[in-house]
């Protein structure tokens, strides 16, 4: 609704100065009458104050005051035309309905019919329809009531569709944040867990494992290694929405070794999107090479009546295996991110086929406030207008049927497509476009034009307002050229003599021919620059979200790994220089690295219960000395915490022998999560854990058993944790990133 407001605030503001500008030099070169140049100026400086304040709630009010001081002008000098009078009229009651609210709306209705009738009644004029003469100005007032009536209706149905589009905007931008964050934190953490494990962990596992240390080798790997982790993060890319298809296309080629083909087919402001999909196409183009035999994928971008299309078709003779549970990729990756667009995935044996909207919110962005502001307006103009349509056929003539017609479905086509607030395709710009060519070119036509020339010439003006009303929601801005036939069809009617009877006013050609095509292509002009705008601020807003969960990861890696890596550097540093590989060092080395895969695989503030359970084990285990093998540390974001005296219990357990080979891992099946730790049975024994036990813990339930050989002295057990996960269906969307 803001967007709306602004619009409308930034076209008051520039059209008012340039009234102002018109006014002032028609009186200037005119009557240069004093006491209206005194006025022109007052009226010039509000104009000039609602300009420079624009952004204030009261700004519009100052350019209203500006234009009633010319309109007062006018109604003051007995030598001003009545129409310019009446457009006046017209252009202070819009504004004032614009600008006020829904109930002083239809105040100001009123207040604008009183105004009409008081202009109106300068002028004596009168329609002959057939045997009728109707005055104009009673035309006049009746076009004020349609038109202001549907004006008030329209706007503020806008401005109510914009608050619900806004309120759910603000919604999904805050989810959008939130995930993109958390995404952003997961890469940021991953891309420190592989630096570490191609750095420090290797060099652990080699000296850890190796019977021989080879100490010149082991320097030059840690030498490298400290060059190596000297080198800067991955960089933060700006978001994969701002790069299009290539950058997409090249992180796919990627994820499959066999041969990718990309095939766009769509216009390329609608393949832009493809970006906002990209993380469920990474998980259907690896699930196709880790999954199926397929040696070539082949992808299409289509338009889709009014939507984008992504179609995904491999080669391979066999499918991914259905009856699995979904894993982190299919239910999260791709799940989340069709939540977050509103997307739709068909999945088919060798073929996936993504339904991406790429217009639903578009009405009230930025790029589409003054489109829809203009569009209001003109079709306003035109339904008040409707009223001499019917004249028309009042008149008894047939000749002037097909007009009437023509101008009367379009300007129900324009209410229809305002209505609407969504872009409109070839098909309905093409009828359009006939229906304005034929109400010139029918009256050029019909012979008694001469009869009724205000007539006709509003019957123009206002049926074309309807046409250019519709091409502001134009899909392509191609098809503004079906104007043409209906300006030649103006310029025909007021310059070719061949026609009958010209009408040689410039009022057809300064309304139909320039006016409104100008405010057309500045209306587009400020669409994209404000869509434009909008890009630059979204992006902005996103490299500040990367920016800060990046370095929200960094400081919470640096706490969880503490001063590990220091210590383990050191410790192999002293070996690399001489030092004796022995009980003691072997001991500190496996601690050190049980802490530091604790605190690469564990982020606190995604980690769900289980997950960090198993990390206050390991880090009991770290605190006494006592070595633990750390696996794979997964679960599910279910973050019910276990008992404090059961984890007490487990870390007694783990750390009552530090001779004891333990390991400790935790995973989740897409329904449970388990935490599993395997250590010898006499270890177990102590801390109650006896082999073939099963218990319920209330929190949780715990089995107990053998691992290999049970009747081996030192066999070892397992003993797994296990609780159904509780996971929120309707999870954070993740944010369409690469």
């Amino acid at each position: 609704m803001a967007t709306l407001r602004g619009g409308l605030s930034l076209v008051i503001a520039w059209g008012t100065v340039a009234i102002m500008a018109v006014v002032a030099l028609v009186i200037v070169l005119g009557t240069r009458d004093a006491r209206s140049l005194v006025v022109i100026t007052i009226a010039g400086a509000l104009a000039l104050a609602g300009l420079l304040c624009r952004r204030a709630p009261w700004a519009p009010w100052l350019s209203l005051a500006a234009i009633a001081l010319v309109v007062g002008i006018g109604l003051a000098s007995p030598d001003t035309r009545v129409d310019a009078l009446v457009m006046g009229t017209y252009t202070v009651t819009f504004l004032a309905i614009l600008i006020t609210s829904r109930q002083w709306g239809l105040a100001w209705i009123g207040l604008g019919v009183l105004a009409m009738s008081l202009v109106v009644t300068r002028s004596d004029l009168v329609v002959q329809a057939g045997t009728l003469s109707i005055p104009v100005g009673s035309v006049a007032v009746v076009q004020m009531v349609v038109a202001g009536t549907w004006l008030w209706w329209a706007w503020h149905a806008a401005l109510d569709q914009a608050a619900r589009r806004d309120a759910q905007g603000a919604e999904q931008e805050q989810v959008i944040a939130e995930s993109l964050a958390v995404q952003e934190r997961t890469l940021a953490w991953r891309d420190t867990i592989t630096r570490t494990h191609e750095t420090i962990l290797n060099d652990l596992r080699y000296v850890l494992r190796s019977p021989v240390i080879d100490r010149v080798r082991l320097r030059e790997q840690l030498l490298t290694t400290r060059d190596r982790r000297a080198q800067p993060p991955r960089s933060v890319a700006a978001p994969a929405v701002f790069e299009g298809v290539t950058g997409v296309e090249s992180r796919l080629r990627d994820e499959f070794t066999g041969s990718l083909d990309l095939h766009v087919r769509a216009s390329t402001q609608s393949s832009t999107h493809v970006a906002d999909v990209e993380p469920i196409l990474m998980e259907i183009v690896r699930n196709v090479g880790r999954h199926t035999d397929a040696r070539r994928i082949e992808i299409s971008i289509d338009d889709a009546d009014g939507d984008l299309r992504i179609t995904v078709d491999d080669d391979g003779s066999t499918s991914p295996a259905t009856d699995a549970p979904p894993g982190i990729g299919r239910s999260v990756v791709v799940g989340e991110t069709l939540n977050a667009r509103g997307a739709r995935l068909d999945e088919q044996p060798h073929r996936s086929v993504i339904t991406l909207p790429r217009d639903a919110p578009a009405a009230t962005g930025p790029g589409r406030a003054l489109p829809l502001l203009f569009s209001v307006i003109l079709v306003a103009s035109s339904l008040g207008g409707s009223v001499q349509f019917l004249l028309l056929l009042a008149g008894a003539s047939l000749t002037y049927l097909p007009v009437m017609l023509a101008a009367c479905a379009l300007t129900a086509l324009g209410v229809v497509v305002v209505l609407r607030g969504r872009p409109v395709g070839i098909a309905v710009m093409a009828a359009a476009a006939v229906l304005a060519a034929a109400v010139p070119w029918g009256l050029a036509a019909a012979q008694p034009i001469c009869a009724q020339p205000p007539l006709v010439l509003t019957t123009i003006n206002l049926s074309l307002n309807a046409f250019f009303a519709i091409l502001l929601w134009a899909r392509s801005r191609w098809t503004w050229l079906l104007v043409v036939p209906a300006l030649v069809g103006v310029l025909a009617l007021d310059l070719v003599p061949a026609v009958g009877c010209p009408l040689q006013g410039v009022d057809v050609l300064l309304s139909s021919a320039i006016l409104i095509p100008g405010a057309l292509l500045l209306s587009w002009l400020s669409s994209r620059s404000a869509a434009r705008w909008e890009i630059e601020d979204r992006q902005r807003w996103e490299t500040e979200i990367v920016e800060t969960a990046r370095a929200e990861a960094d400081l919470d890696l640096a706490r969880g790994l503490g001063d590990s890596i220091d210590r383990a550097w050191l410790l192999m540093w002293e070996i690399a220089d001489g030092a004796e590989l022995d009980d003691e060092r072997r001991r500190q080395l496996r601690t050190v690295d049980s802490s530091i895969r604790s605190g690469l695989q564990v982020d606190p503030r995604t980690a769900g219960g289980f997950v960090l359970a198993a990390r206050q084990v390991i880090a009991a285990s770290v605190l006494c000395g006592t070595p633990i093998h750390v696996r794979a540390l997964r679960g599910s974001p279910d973050t019910r915490p276990l008992p404090a005296d059961f984890i007490t219990r487990l870390s007694d357990m783990v750390t009552a022998n530090p001779e004891a080979e333990v390991s400790i891992h935790t995973f989740f099946d897409g329904y449970d999560d388990y935490l599993a730790v395997s250590l010898p049975a006499s270890a177990a024994a102590r801390a109650g854990f006896v082999p073939g036990a099963v218990e319920d813990q209330g929190c949780c339930a715990i089995e107990v058993s053998y691992v290999g050989e049970e009747d081996r002295s030192d066999a070892d057990v397992t003993v797994m944790v296990s609780r159904s996960a509780e996971v929120d269906e309707a999870a954070p969307a993740i944010a369409s990133r690469a």
